[in-house]
């Protein structure tokens, strides 16, 4: 995930972290005695070796490895390293516990973002990448919102919402739609799981068809039907995997390509405005998913949505909410607009009274 504001937090870590680990270990050295013990040790191993290394100087690689006090002395320096180093891990681990004294913010990746299997560290990157985003206002949800798996959802919210008819109806076609979620997350798991940067567009290829799922999703229904709260879940649950998941309004998205047609017209465009401009549109680029809320002629003009729907990557994903049906989304924005939205995407529906009402 190459985004620079995460490096330079993670380097900043990092770099703070090496400063703390060697105070601790200078400080057991100092007061540490059986340390101060194993260290002198060491030392009087180094001076024997460097010692065996000078009357052995003249020597090529087959008479040096014949000669045994000089391998004797290396084996013995290397195996006193070696329990230098863990005793000493040992004894800095136990004066972290006993004084609750954090060397790294995060212990799973050392502060580096990371895991030792090369993927992004879930344990502490999704934070960071969610305040980042927010800032940036490409991530509206709050900072508190955690979904658990996308299918798991309080299905009698619509029971409350309508008649019993209407509810027996159309129970089915929500717990339908909230497992086609779970699932079209677990396909964007499973494309990201060999790369925490991006993935091929020939593993997307093959887990999109292996779960037998399009590439988008667009939700419509009323407003207050479920749409942004079902587009959340998606999310919410990929940034906690420390995937790079998008989640702004359609307002913000036609704002962003309004002031980047008004900075390319400006003579002498404010700097600032231009690298927070530029910047949004690199981390859209970078996404994952983005998901683009509320979508309506009013917010997002034909021609900007047409820019963002032509310069979305082949392998990046979208979720449009609206209240918009189909055949209105066509007469809104066009036939060229609606089949380049439309294509691999699956229509997602809701049919109910407004939740919001009733919860």
């Amino acid at each position: 995930m190459k985004l620079n504001y995460l490096q330079n937090i993670y380097q900043a870590r990092s770099n703070q972290a090496e400063v703390r680990k060697s105070g601790l270990e200078e400080y057991l050295y100092t007061h540490n005695d059986e340390l101060k013990k194993r260290r002198s040790q060491l030392l009087d191993l180094r001076n024997s070796l460097l010692q065996a290394m000078h009357r052995t100087a003249g020597l090529d690689d087959k008479d040096l490895s014949a000669d045994q006090e000089y391998q004797r002395i290396k084996e013995a320096y290397a195996l006193k390293e070696a329990e230098l180093q863990a005793f000493l891990q040992a004894e800095m681990l136990n004066y972290c516990q006993k004084h609750n004294y954090r060397i790294y913010y995060c212990a799973y990746c050392q502060d580096t973002g990371v895991l030792a299997n090369k993927q992004a560290c879930k344990y502490c990157l999704p934070a960071q990448l969610a305040a980042y985003l927010q800032e940036l206002g490409l991530y509206r949800l709050p900072l508190s919102f955690k979904a658990q798996q996308p299918d798991q959802t309080d299905i009698s919210i619509y029971a409350r919402a309508n008649s019993p008819a209407d509810f027996q109806a159309e129970i089915a076609n929500y717990r339908t739609n909230y497992k086609y979620a779970a699932k079209f997350a677990q396909a964007i798991l499973a494309e990201t799981a060999n790369s925490s940067i991006s993935p091929s567009p020939l593993a997307l290829s093959s887990s999109s068809s292996k779960h037998n799922l399009k590439h988008n999703i667009i939700l419509y229904g009323v407003a207050g039907s479920g749409k942004s709260y079902y587009a959340a879940k998606i999310a919410s649950y990929l940034m906690q995997e420390a995937i790079l998941a998008l989640y702004l309004d359609s307002e913000k998205l036609g704002d962003l390509y309004v002031k980047r047609d008004l900075l390319a017209a400006s003579f002498n465009p404010d700097s600032r405005q231009k690298d927070y401009n530029n910047t949004c549109f690199a981390v859209m680029q970078q996404a994952d998913l983005i998901v683009i809320d509320d979508l309506s002629i009013n917010t997002v003009s034909p021609k900007h949505l047409l820019s963002f729907l032509n310069n979305v990557p082949q392998r990046q994903h979208l979720i449009v909410t609206t209240n918009y049906s189909p055949n209105e989304l066509q007469e809104a924005y066009g036939e060229r607009i609606f089949s380049r939205l439309f294509q691999d995407t699956e229509p997602v529906s809701f049919k109910t009274n407004d939740l919001r009402l009733f919860h």
